[in-house]
């Protein structure tokens, strides 16, 4: 037996002519010669089983049974049983030679059900586990991903944000769950809405364009929509009412975490939606805000405990668009006059109060 069959995969063995001719023949000592090699290594066993399982499903779904099939495995049976049992004798023989007939035909009728079972169970299996299988990506602080969903729906993963969704949709309902931020444009499908589970809310829509931004830290969760209709649902704060709201084109919706209200008004698309297009915008940003929209955007970690109480004291706010700058860059901006210096030395930034 050839060792890289050591490494192989399921997907491997599945091309593998050697190992599917073994599968389709009827040579004890072929089959011998591999039951050996898979005891000897048990570790390939698993792949192979899986590609065994698989093949044998897909050729019994097609397969037409045949006597001339039935005749050549009874033979294999015979063969099996004067391998695995004492010599019969001449009586036992006579005595069963009678029943021939009887026996080819239970196991004609063996090897279909037992081919009908594996093929089922097997299609049946490998349908669940796709349709249950969940992927979970994940983005890192300065980091952003494009996802394409299973029904083609595209989304814009932020930075610092998870996104749970099925490897493949099945049921009533496209689910997904997302923390963090993300943008959507999801695929229009009447029959089967979308939604997306955001911390306390469920945005549901049938084909729109729309971003969420559901980070734990936040005090809000935010709905903006650019293009459709959504439909946005949040418990009230007892937790039995439900509240929901319909938003079209230039609407958002703010969740409250505290009061759980949900209120609707028109929103900027620079400050909503621009960090899709690479631009960093702050309207209005108190400094804790601010820095941790920049330690996401840029992958960085700040530390400005004693600014920060400073400069809070004092009510400050800041406003600002930036596309393609640097880190150094926004931090002068922001310091302006002369608020507070800093250093960065890799991934650590340190201000500190003039």
């Amino acid at each position: 037996m050839k060792e890289l069959y050591e490494s192989y995969s399921c997907e491997d063995f599945l091309q593998n002519d050697d190992f599917k001719l073994w599968l389709n023949g009827h040579d004890l000592e072929n089959d011998r010669r591999w039951r050996l090699w898979f005891k000897e290594h048990p570790h390939a066993k698993l792949e192979a089983d899986k590609a065994r399982a698989i093949l044998l499903s897909l050729q019994c779904k097609e397969m037409t049974v045949t006597t001339e099939m039935v005749d050549q495995q009874w033979e294999v049976l015979k063969r099996s049983l004067q391998h695995s049992i004492p010599a019969i004798s001449e009586n036992v023989d006579v005595w069963w030679r009678p029943h021939t007939v009887f026996i080819k035909l239970f196991g004609a009728a063996a090897v279909i059900l037992i081919c009908f079972f594996l093929g089922h169970s097997n299609i049946k299996s490998m349908q669940d586990v796709s349709r249950e299988a969940y992927i979970t990506s994940h983005t890192n602080s300065g980091q952003q991903v494009d996802i394409v969903l299973s029904d083609g729906t595209s989304v814009r993963l932020n930075a610092g944000s998870s996104l749970r969704y099925p490897r493949v949709f099945s049921g009533k309902f496209r689910e997904v769950d997302l923390v963090g931020e993300a943008f959507f444009k999801v695929k229009k499908n009447e029959k089967m809405p979308f939604l997306i589970r955001s911390n306390e809310i469920i945005t549901k829509v049938l084909g729109t364009e729309f971003n969420i931004n559901a980070y734990p830290e936040n005090k809000e969760v935010l709905v903006a929509v650019v293009s459709g209709k959504v439909a946005v649902k949040a418990k009230d704060k007892i937790g039995k009412k439900k509240q929901v709201v319909c938003l079209t084109q230039e609407e958002m919706v703010t969740f409250g975490r505290e009061d759980k209200a949900l209120t609707v008004s028109k929103f900027d698309v620079n400050e909503q939606v621009g960090w899709k297009d690479g631009i960093l915008y702050f309207e209005k940003c108190d400094f804790i805000t601010a820095l941790k929209k920049m330690e996401r955007w840029y992958g960085v970690n700040i530390q400005s405990r004693d600014t920060a109480l400073e400069l809070q004291e004092d009510t400050w706010r800041f406003s600002g668009k930036f596309q393609n700058k640097s880190l150094a860059y926004v931090l002068e901006a922001m310091s302006y006059p002369n608020r507070f210096t800093f250093k960065i030395e890799n991934k650590i930034v340190k201000l500190n109060p003039r």
